[in-house]
């Protein structure tokens, strides 16, 4: 394994120099091993309402010895973080806490440790006929302290220390995790990830490379744990050049880390490790300890909101789907602070007054509560299946006697008992509050939804629309009733009703997109400060609140996903979907992931989509964009988002007001200039021109421009093909159709095919926008055709015949001249219609006694000279 590798590599090369040098290199051995075991698991540890993965986190960023880091090693192999840890970790765990027998390999590590030890003056414990492996770990921070941290140590006896310390540290390596499949994992904009090897192999892991992966992976060092696991706090990149561990020195909200391997050092950003690790509070939406009775049900609803106000139309729909006998499963969609909760809790209260169920059962998953004075972390009450398994289990049967015995796992066998009971006498419903917090949502959503039978019911609240219900209600912000309402509230509550005015209730409705609790900030801003504020200033003082608002969801997003979000919300108006996906291709080498990034932008309630006639426009709400603008400041997909936005910007803002032709206006004005960059040697061809045909497929009108391009630069075959795939779409343009066959006529006569060629002509002629003037060109070229070819076979005379039939159907004599009506005329001669060319050529001289191609005609037919006036 590189990481362990490369440190022997430095003892080497120091232990050539002198054997001082080497001593303390095999320090840095040992505490590269420990410290990298210790970020292996925990990064493994599963999220639980203790926060223990923060609590020990905390403490690493801070511990300034080796010491707190074998004693978290402790914790995670033999207390009670252990068993928040995989099973696929027990040989690991079972290595570092199991006492073992002199001959096995722990022993005999901690036997040369003990050498090591009395060679450099300390006095080891009496080793028992059993050791466990943690006990040598710390044996090696006494070994660490006497040399490096206090006093001096005799170069004799390093140098005979060393020979024992080597050993110890050679069997450490006998450690399970470490013979496990390592790699530097870094998702690219395909979906792919780029995998780099630390260890000899890292096959388990080609299967990231290999397709668009729906699993998302931040980018750091994983290793195989039957899953890839993250370690956690270890700094890399994917070219592996140097491995950064924690080393202390937390100040300013930054952590020092150190290398190893080349003694180089540098300070990693920690705010988010400056919460202390303390039991957080409940949150004030978590359902009571026990079932109560609430009107005529049985119920743990907690308070509804203060001050709540009404959002009529939204709980006349919930009522009325939590009221059927159908639809077991119902999701009430939106984003955070949008009134998700409140709604919930105000409509189940009225459901349990009226008798509606027999038991109301709420658990809550909800870790950050959106206060008036801010934003705080809480305790969620649910994080896993178990977790609701056992509180569901304890809540409808509070007083069987083995309740307090038993386990998650053994709830989860009665899951479908509880949910799906149908000899009640009244219906359960059970409602999860906050689900996009729970430990593996999908999982957890289907095992329920497997689960729950009618007449009872299952409903949940969740910012991200992933989990398709049997009824899916979207929250969006406020109507303006019910903003006006809230906000005169407020106001009135904080005593600022005279500086609200219609102006400024007006603007502030808009600009917060009608969401509640953004409007409430925005009040209490205004509160300080006695002064209306805008939304866009507030919210970038309110750094918390954006990060409670949409980090969980921005971090769960695919980094094509998050390249997306951040390039719409630096947009300032709608966009067409299919502008944002074409500048987007011109940087992808695949397309297929495209739709599912846009489509999980809408789930998490990041973006939203509206439509302007038949166009399909995406847009950011102002919380959104803001959040964005903090993410540019930082992200790696800057550069590419400001290149996409060039593009973009040749197109022209759009507006809510702005109607399809608009819309197709700014598409063509996107595909001319990106068409243009090529021309100008910009951008090369072969970047721009998939992502142009991909826009041709959802709009025609970019087939006819690609054709006219293509003809242009001399590429016949490409401008046959676009031409004709153009014709071929439902939604062809009249106008650009006549030019489409035009090109085809020019391309067929350039290439000399002559039947092609009539085909096209007579095609056109069959387009019902053709006046008659051109229909009149375009019959004068299909007689030159037959001038200068053989005779009509059967094929082209049925062509032919169905432009003599459009003739006759769709024009009126009066319409053509003379010369009009001598092409008519051949025309029904090519297909040997004598009779009717002699009609119609009559009809022309009839206009026109003198005119010379009706006369050369009537001798064509057997006329004379003297009888041009009649055939």
């Amino acid at each position: 394994m590189k990481i362990i590798e490369r440190q022997w590599q430095r003892y080497e090369a120091d232990v050539a120099e002198s054997d001082t040098a080497g001593f303390l290199s095999l320090m840095y051995v040992g505490e590269a091993l420990i410290k990298t075991l210790t970020c292996a698991l925990l990064g493994a540890v599963e999220d639980d309402q203790g926060s223990t993965r923060y609590q020990l986190a905390y403490r690493l960023v801070r511990a300034d010895g080796i010491g707190e880091w074998v004693a978290v090693l402790g914790e995670l192999s033999k207390g009670p973080a252990s068993n928040l840890l995989p099973t696929a970790l027990g040989s690991t765990r079972t290595a570092l806490a199991q006492r073992v027998d002199a001959e096995q390999w722990q022993a005999i590590c901690h036997t040369a440790m003990s050498a090591a030890a009395t060679e450099l003056g300390l006095t080891p414990q009496n080793q028992t006929a059993k050791v466990e492996l943690r006990a040598t770990l710390e044996l090696f921070v006494q070994i660490r302290n006497k040399t490096r941290g206090h006093g001096a140590t005799q170069v004799d006896d390093m140098s005979r220390a060393s020979v024992h310390l080597k050993n110890a540290l050679l069997h450490l390596e006998n450690i399970p995790i470490f013979k496990t499949s390592w790699a530097y994992l870094k998702q690219n904009i395909s979906g792919k990830y780029r995998v780099s090897s630390i260890s000899d192999t890292s096959s388990n892991f080609n299967y990231l490379t290999v397709a668009a992966s729906t699993q998302k992976l931040e980018d750091g060092i994983y290793y195989w744990g039957g899953k890839p696991l993250k370690a956690a706090l270890i700094e890399s990149t994917p070219d592996l050049v140097d491995f950064f561990f924690p080393n202390g020195n937390f100040r300013n909200e930054k952590y020092e880390t150190l290398s190893y391997i080349t003694s180089s050092r540098k300070e990693i950003e920690a705010s988010k490790y400056n919460r202390q690790p303390m039991q957080l509070p409940a949150s004030e939406t978590e359902g009571l300890s026990e079932l109560q009775v609430t009107g005529e049900s049985f119920t743990n609803l907690p308070n509804g909101a203060p001050n709540y106000v009404g959002r009529i139309d939204l709980e006349k729909d919930l009522t009325k789907i939590l009221s059927d006998d159908r639809h077991p499963v119902i999701t009430l969609h939106g984003m955070g602070g949008i009134g998700k909760t409140s709604l919930a809790i105000k409509v189940l209260r009225d459901l349990a007054d009226l008798g509606e169920y027999e038991v109301i059962v709420w658990l809550s998953a909800r870790d950050i509560d959106l206060l008036d004075h801010g934003v705080k972390p809480v305790r969620p009450s649910i994080l896993s299946l178990e977790d609701v398994a056992k509180e569901l289990y304890r809540l409808v049967n509070p007083l069987l006697p083995e309740m307090a015995r038993r386990t998650g796992k053994q709830c989860l066998l009665d899951l479908t008992e509880i949910l799906g009971d149908k000899s009640v006498s009244k219906p359960r419903l059970f409602v999860l509050d906050n689900f996009e917090t729970v430990k593996n949502p999908v999982e957890v959503f289907t095992a329920l939804s497997d689960c729950i039978r009618l007449p009872n019911k299952l409903l949940i609240t969740s910012r991200f629309r992933e989990f398709r219900a049997d009824y899916p209600l979207e929250v969006r912000g406020m109507q303006l009733p019910e903003a006006r309402e809230l906000i005169s509230g407020v106001a009135a509550k904080l005593g600022i009703t005279s500086i609200i005015d219609e102006e400024y209730f007006l603007d502030l409705y808009q600009s917060a997109g009608g969401h509640p609790y953004i409007m409430k900030v925005a009040l209490g801003e205004a509160s300080k400060r006695n002064a209306p504020t805008q939304v866009s200033q507030i919210l970038i003082r309110q750094g918390d609140l954006l990060e409670a608002l949409f980090q969980r969801a921005y971090a769960s997003l695919s980094l094509l996903g998050q390249r997306l979000f951040l390039l719409i919300s630096s947009w300032s108006s709608l966009i067409p979907r299919l502008a944002i996906e074409t500048v987007v291709l011109v940087s992808l080498e695949e397309i297929s992931n495209l739709d599912g990034a846009i489509d999980e932008l809408i789930r998490t309630s990041l973006i939203d989509e509206t439509k302007t006639g038949d166009f399909d426009m995406l847009f950011a709400p102002i919380a959104a964009k803001q959040f964005a603008k903090q993410q540019l400041k930082t992200s790696q997909l800057g550069p590419q988002v400001r290149e996409d936005l060039t593009v973009l910007q040749t197109m022209g803002t759009t507006t809510a007001q702005e109607n399809s032709t608009g819309i197709e206006k700014r598409l063509q004005k996107l595909a001319f200039n990106m068409l243009h960059a090529i021309d100008t040697k910009r951008v090369a061809a072969e970047q721009i021109l998939p992502a142009l045909e991909y826009m041709s497929k959802y709009y025609s009108s970019t087939r006819f421009r690609l054709a006219t391009w293509f003809e242009e630069h001399g590429e016949i075959d490409k401008a046959l093909s676009a031409a004709e795939l153009f014709l071929q779409s439902s939604d062809a343009d009249p106008k650009n159709t006549l030019n489409s066959w035009d090109l085809i006529i020019r391309c067929k006569k350039q290439t000399g095919d002559s039947l092609g060629e009539l085909n096209a002509l007579c095609k056109k002629a069959l387009v019902p926008e053709i006046d008659r003037f051109e229909f009149s060109n375009t019959v004068n070229s299909i007689n030159q055709i037959f001038a200068s070819t053989e005779a009509p076979t059967a094929h082209r005379r049925a062509l032919l015949n169905d432009v003599c039939t459009a003739y006759e159907t769709r024009f009126s004599q009066s319409d053509f001249d003379a010369t009009d009506f001598s092409r008519i005329a051949w025309l029904y001669l090519h297909v040997h219609r004598t009779d009717a060319a002699k009609k119609t050529l009559d009809r022309g001289l009839q206009l026109e006694p003198e005119n010379s191609y009706c006369y050369k005609l009537t001798i064509k037919l057997g006329g004379t000279r003297g009888s041009r006036n009649q055939i």
